[in-house]
């Protein structure tokens, strides 16, 4: 009961946003980097299957990635991965 309250009161502050208009039955993609900070900490790490070559392969979190990446993905960053951007 505890858990399922937990992740009720997460998902009450999660909000997403289009960068621009959705047409209906279009798929839409998540970028786990941009808000999750260290996924080998909980093993929730996984391999991309995107098939672009030129971005990520093994989706591990925002800690991972060189300061370049994390650049390249600044202006997508929850407000909680903000600070953390700063610092490194």
């Amino acid at each position: 009961m505890v858990a399922t309250q937990m992740l009720l009161l997460i998902s009450k502050k999660m909000e997403f946003k289009a960068l621009e208009r959705i047409p209906k039955n279009k798929e839409i993609i998540y970028n786990y980097l941009t808000t999750e900070y260290d996924m080998r900490v909980f093993r929730t790490d996984f391999e991309c299957k995107c098939g672009s070559k030129k971005f990520f392969k093994r989706i591990k979190g925002f800690k991972y990635l060189s300061k370049y990446k994390k650049n390249l993905l600044k202006f997508l960053f929850s407000p909680y991965l903000l600070p953390k951007i700063n610092n490194k």
